[in-house]
């Protein structure tokens, strides 16, 4: 349904991201602001492979699908962790509040 957030969306849960990446860029992650208009994944991807994003942005225009193989793999291992409840994501809110009153 939803698939151009996602990145804001995990990025705005940091305890899921530390659950799943305990070694993420903790300074990094506590300056992100929630929803901003920043390249979301390429700010995961700098949160969660410290000085890693310059190789991701010369692969991105090449070959996206081995960009697309990181994306699927930081999603497996942060969505078990994301409290729903506590996301502090505006858009997140509003899309789980829309699933909510849909159901």
């Amino acid at each position: 349904i939803a698939i151009e957030e996602l990145e804001s969306w995990f990025l705005s849960d940091k305890s899921a991201i530390l659950a799943a990446f305990p070694h993420a860029n903790v300074d990094l992650l506590n300056h992100y602001i929630p929803d901003s208009i920043c390249g979301a994944w390429e700010l995961l991807g700098e949160v969660l492979h410290k000085n890693q994003i310059n190789e991701f942005k010369e692969v991105y225009g090449q070959r996206s699908v081995r960009i697309l193989d990181y994306k699927r793999k930081w999603a497996s291992r942060i969505t078990p962790h994301l409290n729903v409840d506590e996301n502090m994501s505006p858009s997140f809110k509003a899309f789980r509040d829309g699933l909510r009153k849909f159901c």
